[in-house]
C-alpha cells in the first residue's frame, strides 16, 4: 500500500510523497488566489482511495 498527497488546482494536479511538501505547495498556490484541494490518495493492489483533507473555501 502506497500513500501519496495530491494538490489539485485549475484542473491540474501534482503529487507528493510527504504531507509537509504538499501543504507548502498548496499554501503558495492559495496565496496566489487559486482554489486548492488537498487529497490523500492511497494505492493498493486492488483499489485506489482518494480522501479530501482540505479544500479552499470560496470567498
Amino acid at each position: 500500500m502506497v500513500t501519496k498527497y495530491e494538490i489539485r488546482h485549475s484542473g491540474r494536479s501534482k503529487s507528493f510523497d510527504k504531507l509537509e511538501d504538499a501543504i507548502k505547495h498548496g499554501s503558495a498556490l492559495e496565496k496566489l488566489g487559486y482554489i486548492v484541494t488537498l487529497n490523500m490518495v492511497t494505492y493498493s493492489l486492488y483499489s485506489t482511495i482518494s480522501t479530501t483533507i482540505y479544500k479552499t473555501s470560496k470567498k
